[in-house]
């Protein structure tokens, strides 16, 4: 059914923004084209609108480094550079007000700023980085907002969205008794999404693990795949340094073949079997030169504990197998978790109790919530410790 175009409020249309609409965006655009950053290379990212994959409007801003109030105390540190804190004044721009002639802004909000060492001289990697994201922009990866300059440093920085929820790794830690099946379907159904987005527009992210996924309080789209830097188009073979999380990352790859695609489902593979069980793959090994010679050489893969599902302890066997060309495509893995969802629904039904594989999560889920009252029991009605009676009370 058509409705009317949340930015003018006349076409008639079935999506939105209209035509129209998209149009005068990109006419407007150009009014930021005075707004330099002062690098030729940047600039020419900033220039313009971009429509995205979700019928959206892309704006990649110049973004002043006085409109950010910056928390300066880091919170995570790396090889590249630094993640900060900020607090962006205005906020990114919502859509264009036609009364007032202007954009409308959300006004202040929380973001992240990614800032690179060394880089006053803008590189080739970063400006990849950016184009990557915009080859695969969708909800289902972190939205990158504008770019901006330290003025003390001249180094460049990524200004992105705010994740309330932390990293996939760290909500998994906070949330192991909270996390049912249904919930850890929705959240591996949102990461492969975005994995086959990246996939269709023919690039590799070459460093998925659960650190590099956010989570956010968003119900339709809570998780979103981070970090671009290292991905790039399938058809680049030559071999380069193997960087990543060694439980992560492919045998082949650890064999100094290329990345592919299915490299990135073996790393899935990881994460299926972190959000199943809530632990970290080989937390009780060091992850140094002898788990990579032990995962290439003599295949060894994680336990998978009993308590999983059958279905599911089936799919994570075929994405970390040991020959790439027997892995699973991000597609098939995305309408597998989609065919268990719609049977198990939001509640247990007759259905989900009597369909062969949805059956398993209830049963699953049957469990922990047997273990999770036994818990909880222990917990707020302890047993009291024996004591001497009280002469006074007799």
């Amino acid at each position: 059914m058509s409705h009317n175009c949340s930015e003018c409020d006349q076409c008639k249309i079935d999506k939105l923004p209209c035509q129209p609409c998209i149009k005068e965006q990109y006419q407007n655009q150009k009014k930021y084209e005075n707004r330099s950053s002062g690098n030729k290379k940047i600039d020419e990212l900033v220039k313009y609108v971009r429509p995205s994959l979700i019928n959206t409007i892309l704006f990649l801003e110049w973004i002043p480094y006085e409109d950010l109030e910056i928390n300066e105390k880091d919170f995570a540190k790396g090889g590249y550079g630094t993640i900060s804190l900020a607090t962006w004044i205005n906020g990114y721009v919502v859509r264009w007000n036609h009364k007032m002639n202007q954009w409308h802004r959300q006004g202040k909000m929380k973001v992240v700023l990614k800032t690179m060492n060394n880089s006053d001289n803008i590189s080739d990697d970063f400006i990849a980085e950016l184009e990557a994201y915009f080859q695969c922009a969708s909800r289902h990866l972190i939205s990158y907002l504008g770019i901006t300059q330290n003025p003390d440093t001249k180094n460049y920085a990524i200004v992105m969205e705010y994740a309330e929820n932390g990293d996939l790794r760290e909500y998994l830690q906070n949330n192991k008794a909270k996390l049912y099946w249904r919930r850890k379907l929705d959240i591996l159904r949102n990461i492969v999404a975005g994995l086959e987005i990246i996939h269709v527009t023919g690039m590799t992210h070459r460093d998925l693990h659960t650190g590099n996924i956010l989570q956010f309080k968003d119900l339709l789209y809570p998780s979103r795949i981070t970090d671009l830097g290292l991905s790039k188009q399938a058809s680049e073979e030559k071999t380069e340094k193997i960087i990543g999380v060694i439980p992560y990352i492919a045998p082949e790859v650890l064999n100094k073949k290329p990345y592919t695609e299915a490299s990135d489902i073996y790393s899935f593979a990881m994460i299926l079997w972190e959000v199943g069980t809530g632990e970290k793959p080989y937390a009780d090994l060091s992850y140094d030169n002898e788990l990579v010679c032990r995962i290439k050489n003599n295949g060894l893969r994680p336990e998978i504990p009993k308590e999983i599902p059958e279905c599911y302890a089936t799919l994570i066997r075929n994405c970390w197998d040991s020959d790439p060309q027997n892995r699973p495509t991000a597609l098939d893995i995305k309408e597998k978790i989609m065919k268990w969802q719609s049977v198990l629904g939001w509640f247990p039904t007759e259905e989900s109790r009597s369909d062969e594989e949805a059956k398993q999560f209830e049963e699953a889920d049957d469990e922990k919530s047997k273990e999770d009252r036994r818990y909880r029991a222990g917990m707020y009605n302890p047993t009291p410790k024996s004591q001497e009676p009280s002469a006074g009370k007799f």
